[in-house]
């Protein structure tokens, strides 16, 4: 029997190899057979179908000047472009308090070299221009500053043809809807593809984080593995992030499948053919930077009540000056809950297990400072036993003899409560720090997150 299990599962995994072989060909090849196969058949037909039947297998182009329809197209090519489709619901319009956030939590220095790009997904041209009426109304800055572009589906994405089957005992209407949300997204990807180095999906009624540019460049940078795409939601097609390089291949693989599988399946999917050994938790960010707001679905009848329930889990509450310093620990880390997170000045925390005695935190200023005060705050409402137990933290100055490195530590505060807080710290430590040292001292089951770590310089 146990053999027979085994087989059976050695047949499924050369079966799933062999499908994802055949796939990754089929984008390689740009479907050249499909294509010779299409047009030989095109030479027997009339020429009079519609366009959904002629461009079934081919993907039509996205001219970008017939596209564009308000704001100017970038000069140079950006560090980041924003894909957002809108459509109006029942009366609702989600999309004002979604760029507003966007804008709210993102100041013009942010938004140089990043450019959000606006889809009118109406098929109702009386709502495209109502649409297009407010946003040049109430965001005329951005379109000032070159950070906004206004597009319009081109008629050769308009395939209205009914699904020739369904997927997943959805619905004919539910199918076709699922059909017009990838052709939106893959619209963008072919509007966006030359305009930055990176592209992220968002939908027209999300809640942004403060701060969330800067906490894509910090995740970005936090990357060691080759990636094609990270995750900054818990939603698959919400905060999706790509090279910009890979746009192409998504765009084919998303017009090949487009009625066959949702399109976060499908997100997913690509992931898994593009790097294998990447798995969703290690691309995901933590805390999302996106929440979901919106109720009202796209699709008639349906409602949408799904939350992201890391969103502001780590929202600072004490805002230090965090100066420019190097963090180095021994503790094993979860996914991707990097020591940086909660050091950074973004929302974010650290979460790491295996605390045994002696296991270290280090925080090393490039530059020695007075401090003035020095918090360290760890669990969370989620995890409150995730804290320090028995800990001790000290500090050091500059070495004397050699300048890379830490000089003696002296001790300046234990942690008696899940945060540590020593607000004299001059009093305690009156010279210039070179290194604080968190230290372990005894072994502890419980894991730790540390939330916010803020350090104050004298002023």
């Amino acid at each position: 029997m146990f053999k027979k299990t085994v087989m059976k599962n050695k047949c499924k995994s050369i079966f799933l190899v062999l499908l994802a072989l055949t796939i990754v060909f089929l984008l390689l090849a740009d479907f050249s057979w499909l294509q010779i196969g299409v047009r030989t058949q095109s030479q027997n037909c009339a020429s009079t179908r519609s366009i959904g039947e002629s461009s079934a297998w081919h993907m039509p182009d996205v001219d970008i000047s017939k596209a564009l329809v308000l704001g100017k197209l970038p000069q140079n090519k950006g560090f980041l472009t924003v894909g957002i489709p809108t459509v109006t619901r029942s009366g609702l319009f989600y999309f004002g308090a979604t760029l507003q956030s966007l804008v709210n939590y993102s100041n013009t220095e942010d938004r140089q070299d990043v450019v959000f790009v606006v889809l009118l997904s109406d098929t109702n041209v009386t709502q495209r221009e109502k649409l297009l009426s407010i946003i040049s109304a109430n965001f005329s800055n951005l379109i000032d500053e070159g950070s906004l572009n206004v597009i319009q589906l081109l008629p050769e994405f308009d395939l209205s043809l009914s699904p020739s089957r369904t997927t997943y005992g959805d619905s004919t209407d539910r199918v076709r809807w699922r059909t017009k949300q990838i052709l939106d997204f893959i619209f963008l990807l072919q509007y966006c593809k030359q305009l930055s180095d990176y592209y992220m999906q968002l939908e027209d009624d999300i809640e942004a984080s403060p701060d969330y540019l800067l906490a894509i460049r910090e995740f970005i940078e936090l990357q060691q593995e080759d990636w094609v795409d990270l995750q900054f939601t818990n939603f698959l097609s919400i905060g999706r992030l790509y090279k910009a390089q890979y746009l192409d291949q998504l765009a084919e693989f998303l017009w090949t499948f487009k009625r066959e599988q949702p399109v976060d399946f499908l997100f997913d999917i690509f992931r898994q053919l593009m790097v294998p050994v990447v798995t969703g938790d290690q691309a995901r960010r933590q805390p999302s930077l996106f929440q979901h707001v919106g109720t009202v679905s796209s699709l008639n009848n349906k409602t949408q009540l799904l939350k992201d329930n890391t969103y502001g889990l780590a929202n600072r509450e004490f805002n230090g000056d965090n100066p420019p310093a190097e963090l180095e620990t021994n503790i094993p880390t979860y996914k991707t809950y990097s020591l940086k997170l909660a050091y950074s000045k973004i929302p974010g925390f650290f979460w790491g297990h295996n605390l045994l005695k002696d296991k270290y935190i280090s925080i090393i200023f490039r530059s020695p400072a007075v401090l003035s005060r020095v918090v360290i705050a760890t669990g969370n409402a989620k995890k409150p036993i995730d804290i320090l137990h028995n800990a001790k933290l000290d500090a050091a100055p500059l070495s004397a003899s050699d300048s890379a490195k830490c000089g003696e530590f002296n001790y300046v505060g234990s942690f008696e409560t899940a945060t540590l807080d020593i607000n004299n710290f001059e009093t305690v430590f009156p010279y210039a720090v070179s290194c604080l040292r968190i230290t372990v001292l005894a072994d502890q089951d419980a894991w730790l997150i540390i939330r916010e770590i803020a350090v104050f310089l004298k002023k």
